[in-house]
């Protein structure tokens, strides 16, 4: 720490504490304050700065202090690692100082008839709108004002309702008999609500010695330095009231819901201070509930309580404190509609609710995973439903004969049900011809394929998903049609007439034989890793070829006799005749 000689305005370093006891001023920055660099050469004397810090000097002297320090001048700012030291230590130095001395340039005082002084507009000076100014206020026991004139006007035990009103903080800080960290983080974050600083990474570095925060210095990384401090107090903190704030308008990201209505997310981080303006009543709870929590890639890991409502498709979380003996919950858009299989939780871009849910018997528990500001970014791109678990179909067409007369992909119904993904377009592959990607979940949980052919008309595969008593899809539970379509028949009618699988139990794997060619069509998992991606293989082979591969995997090692008597169990069961020139 370096602080400054109120006799000969010198500077000199003191590496270890205990420091010599000392005067600190706060003050709001002008144009012309004086630097290390200056004060060090003797440059500068001209500027307001430097008499400003000369008078605090002589202020400081007559109370009988040697030492005092001064922001502007102690700090030497071209080195960014003393700048960051300070910063992180600046709560700390207001804190053990003897006495602050708060110097408010567009306060003035009119001393009345009988000599006392007369204050006019404290509660309008820009002091107390400056983010660097509040933890100047809390962190010293005394606290003194003075005019632009450096009369004295009170100190902050005088003047503490007055003080408390015009800042929102409790009486109890103030004075230091409640500790600063016994408030909610929202009810500290909600201190420095309309609070500003000049350079954007500021509102969050002034805020770290209320949090006991410390964390390196990043100047250009913006507003992603509030998103930081507020990391650091969930590794330090189990107060959820961190998420209890309000979003600006400004920074609610708009994504269309697939319905003329639209709605709004975002992460559940706070951009700035100012979304705790209403969050000052909201109050720490004891931890109920295992609070505990971890910031991982995919977002902040936690375990809470949530309703569901059906009708919105809206997530209510319980937030584990209070507002006037009261729940706070916050809304999400979730990545399923069902709690054994609820993960992925965005924000919704709504205010706090406050209400009572503590006895409600929808309420059920879940680990779950809430976006944060940087795992947005998929969604931004994407769309909101891209971190849903819907299934995408790759679908495949296998027709080493040729049987079929594909040019291009075939015409599906509904045609919404094609997945946008650039990277997977109709091409030619070795053995087989990808076509498309699909998504059943998106029309009605199920999707009708015309396939043309050169000599049988056209085959109409159906595939989607069984569904539950609740009407929502239940992903394992896939099943396929395939069935011959009637010449003049649409697509869409066809679509329209396999609502069900066929089968009680869905049914993943069909077939049909026409004129001696196998059109068959199976829905496999894509990869291990891949939950939700499947394969829609269709396969078109002539028939024959089908029964000599059955019945060279099943009669092989038998005797002749008994695979003939085989080929011909299978014709029987396939409902075709054997060839001509084959054997009976």
């Amino acid at each position: 720490m370096r602080l400054l000689h109120t006799e000969t305005l010198r500077l000199r370093q003191f590496d270890e504490e205990p420091f010599p006891e000392y005067a600190i001023l706060s003050h709001r920055w002008g144009d012309q304050e004086i630097s290390f660099q200056e004060l060090e050469t003797g440059l500068g004397t001209e500027k307001q700065g430097y008499r400003k810090v000369e008078t605090f000097c002589t202020q400081a002297k007559q109370r009988g202090f040697e030492w005092c320090w001064v922001d502007t001048c102690g700090i030497d700012k071209t080195s960014s690692a003393e700048l960051s030291e300070a910063i992180n230590s600046m709560y700390k130095w207001y804190e053990q100082s003897a006495v602050c001395f708060v110097y408010l340039p567009d306060v003035s005082a009119q001393d009345l008839q009988d000599g006392s002084p007369i204050v006019t507009d404290i509660a309008n000076s820009c002091w107390f709108t400056r983010g660097w100014t509040l933890q100047e206020l809390i962190a010293p026991g005394n606290v003194e004002f003075y005019t632009s004139d450096w009369v004295y006007i009170g100190d902050k035990a005088s003047k503490i309702d007055e003080v408390s009103d015009i800042t929102g903080i409790d009486p109890g800080v103030l004075d230091g008999r409640k500790p600063v960290r016994s408030c909610s983080v929202a009810k500290i974050m909600s201190w420095a609500s309309q609070r500003v600083t000049t350079r954007k990474e500021d509102i969050a570095y002034c805020l770290m010695g209320l949090f006991g925060i410390y964390m390196p210095l990043l100047y250009g990384e913006g507003d992603r330095a509030f998103i930081r401090l507020q990391e650091e107090i969930l590794k330090q903190s189990s107060d959820q009231s961190l998420f209890a704030w309000n979003p600006l308008d400004e920074a609610a990201e708009v994504v269309s819901s697939g319905k003329e209505s639209k709605d709004s997310y975002c992460g559940i981080f706070a951009t700035s201070p100012a979304c705790f303006a209403e969050s000052w009543n909201i109050l720490q709870s004891p931890e109920y509930w295992d609070t505990e929590s971890a910031l991982t890639n995919r977002g902040i890991r936690l375990r809470m309580p949530f309703k569901y409502d059906v009708t919105t498709e809206i997530f209510t979380g319980i937030l584990c404190c209070t507002s006037s003996a009261r729940d706070v919950a916050i809304e999400f858009f979730g990545a399923s509609t069902s709690f054994e299989d609820l993960d992925h939780l965005i924000r919704r871009s709504s205010k706090v609710k406050i209400g009572n849910w503590s006895n409600d018997p929808q309420i059920q528990f879940n680990q779950v995973y809430l976006a944060t500001e940087t795992s947005l970014s998929r969604v931004r791109y994407f769309g909101l439903h891209s971190l849903k678990p819907e299934s995408e179909f790759h679908v495949l067409l296998r027709d080493r004969h040729h049987l079929a007369s594909l040019d291009g992909p075939p015409e599906i119904h509904p045609a919404k049900a094609l997945v946008p993904e650039p990277l997977l377009n109709f091409k030619d592959m070795k053995d087989t011809r990808e076509l498309f990607v699909l998504n059943p979940l998106k029309p009605s949980y199920r999707v009708a394929i015309m396939l043309p052919t050169k000599s049988m008309g056209n085959i109409a595969l159906i595939f989607g998903f069984a569904t539950l008593k609740n009407g929502l899809p239940d992903l394992p539970h896939t099943w396929i049609v395939l069935l011959k379509m009637p010449d003049q028949q649409s697509l869409e009618e066809v679509w329209s007439s396999v609502t069900e699988p066929p089968l009680p139990q869905a049914a993943e794997a069909a077939q049909i034989i026409i004129d001696r060619v196998c059109i068959s069509a199976k829905i496999t998992q894509q990869s291990w890793w891949a939950r939700t991606s499947q394969n829609v293989s269709i396969s078109v082979i002539p028939s024959t070829r089908v029964v000599d591969s059955l019945l060279h995997i099943l009669a092989a090692p038998m005797g002749g006799v008994k695979r003939l008597n085989l080929r011909t169990l299978v014709h029987n069961h396939l409902g075709i005749s054997p060839g001509v020139g084959e054997p009976k």
